[in-house]
């Protein structure tokens, strides 16, 4: 599972920059599918589980 910053920082590098989602997957070592999924997501509500 992600962290909290991991997720907010493929949001921002997929939706406020441009990046494509196989670059972010590379330097986050994280499925492209995986990028996809979180950076497409309307809201993003960090879940209070710990």
């Amino acid at each position: 599972m992600l962290e909290v910053t991991d997720i907010k920082y493929i949001r921002k590098e997929v939706n406020e920059k441009g990046c494509s989602y196989s670059d972010v997957a590379r330097r986050t070592n994280t499925d492209v599918r995986t990028v996809k999924k979180y950076a497409d997501q309307e809201t993003f509500r960090p879940s209070d589980k710990t």
